[in-house]
């Protein structure tokens, strides 16, 4: 079960793994320490992270599109511009150089639409830029690094080592 900052983290936490696994069902992966949710569907992966946020608590829905990417001025452009055209969510470059794109939803107030609604809309923008960002500015998407991963965790596992995801099921909604 992943450690919680506060009570209504904790709250936030459960309300959003419900709808997640509503949605998703057994797709849906859990981080083992952090409050984190993620799903892979077409080429995309998203992550759902609940973070504490003054007396609330913050849902950020965010996509890694492209890794390894060329960073660039028409980029940097291309991303400005297609943020503009978008009524949820924005592109941005993560601390490693990664095009990403989130969308952040004020955790108290959040209805299960609002969540649902935000989960799409990042899957949907990521599924349809990461091969257009990848074309002209090179780098992996999701279904690329996740195959690489599965690689890795099969070597992993031949070694006896423990893999840092484990399948989702309800009874990690319990405290």
């Amino acid at each position: 079960m992943p450690r919680f900052v506060s009570d209504v983290q904790r709250e936030v936490y459960k309300r959003v793994a419900r709808v997640m696994l509503e949605q998703f069902g057994d797709r849906v992966e859990a981080s083992m320490d952090v409050a984190v949710l993620s799903v892979a569907v077409g080429s995309a992966s998203v992550d759902v992270s609940v973070r504490p946020w003054r007396d609330d608590a913050l849902i950020a829905v965010r996509s890694v599109l492209i890794t390894g990417v060329r960073l660039e001025h028409a980029l940097y452009d291309f991303l400005l511009h297609e943020n503009n055209k978008l009524d949820v969510g924005a592109f941005g470059i993560g601390d490693r150089g990664e095009v990403v794109f989130s969308h952040t939803i004020l955790g108290s107030t959040c209805e299960s639409r609002d969540l649902r609604a935000s989960v799409w809309s990042v899957m949907n923008v990521a599924d349809q830029y990461d091969d257009r960002i990848q074309e002209h500015w090179g780098g992996q998407c999701a279904i690329d690094r996740k195959l690489a991963q599965q690689v890795e965790v099969q070597v992993d596992r031949t070694a006896c080592t423990v893999d840092e995801t484990v399948q989702f099921s309800g009874d990690l909604l319990d405290p």
